[in-house]
């Protein structure tokens, strides 16, 4: 499973970013996320960072590999966590 956060990303959307194949300055893709681990909540938050200084921000593609292509590594279970009110109270501290 795939999984974009951010306010309104279309499937499209999502479709194109995956079909870009390579990480790019405002493009990252990660094959798995653990909120609960504090490696992967500070790897994010790098990543958050990043994409903040870039003029027009960028993506952050849960559940692929760096070349774009879904891995399914990530449990319903995992995903439920990617939302913008859990996601900002973790990155922030």
């Amino acid at each position: 499973m795939t999984v974009v956060v951010e306010p309104v990303v279309t499937e499209e959307k999502l479709r194109e970013l995956l079909a870009e194949g390579a990480e790019q300055r405002a493009l990252d893709y990660k094959e798995e996320l653990n909120l609960s681990e504090r490696r992967d909540l500070v790897d994010i938050a790098k990543d958050v960072a990043a994409m903040q200084a870039e003029p027009s921000g960028g993506y952050l593609v849960i559940g692929a590999d760096d070349h774009g292509n879904p891995t399914a590594r990530l449990s319903e279970d995992q995903t439920r966590g990617f939302d913008e009110a859990t996601l900002r109270p973790k990155t922030s501290s």
